[in-house]
């Protein structure tokens, strides 16, 4: 979990980006934990498109978080592409949940990339999406 934080941080200081004091919080929390289950659960967290492009990053080296909860979160279509970018060769996550984030179009695009090429992923929830839209949000 160091080497998660240790990431972060230097990557927010890379592109110039105040670390989210609540998603360090709850990398905290997951740190405390002593299952074998690691979830980082960051619904309904205003991520920026900065802060996503940073978690896909760490993303790739990431070999910890076997399941991530982006539920609510309203990421935009670049957002999420970042952020996914780093799923594509992630080991660790079996389980992502991005329900309610309005996914259409480019996101959808990104989302299936992931899924060709990741091996792990095993869950994916996507609920209230527009998953079929291939227009993009104004």
């Amino acid at each position: 979990m160091d080497q998660f934080k240790k990431l972060y941080h230097e990557y927010c200081k890379t592109y110039h980006v105040e670390p989210n004091e609540l998603l360090l919080g709850e990398i905290q929390k997951v740190s405390g934990e002593d299952n074998k289950t690691k979830s980082l659960n960051l619904s309904s967290f205003n991520i920026s498109e900065a802060q996503c492009t940073i978690l896909g990053k760490i993303l790739t080296h990431d070999f910890i978080f076997t399941s991530i909860h982006l539920n609510d979160c309203n990421l935009s279509s670049d957002a999420l592409q970042a952020l996914l970018h780093g799923l594509t060769t992630n080991t660790a996550c079996k389980v992502l949940e991005l329900k309610g984030n309005g996914i259409q179009g480019a996101g959808t695009e990104a989302l299936a990339k992931v899924l060709r090429k990741n091996q792990t992923l095993r869950n994916l929830r996507l609920e209230w999406n527009q998953l079929g839209s291939m227009n993009t949000p104004a």
